[in-house]
């Protein structure tokens, strides 16, 4: 799978909240990034590593003392154990982006069809609102 440096380095390093069908992306007590219309969304530091043409994220809580990944279930968690994650954050268009392991990967973050609850793994698809992620400046 190849990537495009101007769709995937788009993104540029600091502090964000995101956004999924309407929806603020938090981080709940479980640790569990989830899609939560009743709060505001949690304040993530995005650090940036570009080599080549390449570009990955990782994805840390407010003070970086946890990062995103990603359980044997698929579900999308905030953890301190192991190797921090790699993600590739591709522009789609605007402040509008997919979350993806990688590269490669055939999978994004994406939300229960019913818009709340945890975030999870699915087959990355092609306009589809609930793998669309607005990343802003926070």
């Amino acid at each position: 799978m190849s990537y495009n440096t101007s769709d995937v380095c788009q993104l540029g390093e600091g502090y964000f909240s995101m956004k999924v069908n309407g929806e603020s992306v938090v981080v709940n007590s479980a640790n569990d990034v989830m899609a939560d219309p009743t709060t505001k969304p949690t304040r993530f530091y995005i650090k940036k590593f570009q080599s080549g043409d390449v570009c990955t994220y990782v994805i840390y809580n407010a003070d970086k003392s946890k990062y995103a990944e990603y359980s044997e279930g698929w579900t999308v968690y905030m953890t301190d154990s192991g190797a921090p994650r790699n993600w590739t954050i591709t522009l789609v268009k605007d402040s509008i982006y997919t979350i993806q392991p990688g590269p490669p990967s055939i999978n994004a973050w994406t939300t229960p069809y019913d818009k709340s609850g945890q975030i999870y793994l699915t087959t990355k698809q092609t306009d589809l609102p609930e793998q669309e992620f607005t990343i802003t400046p926070a």
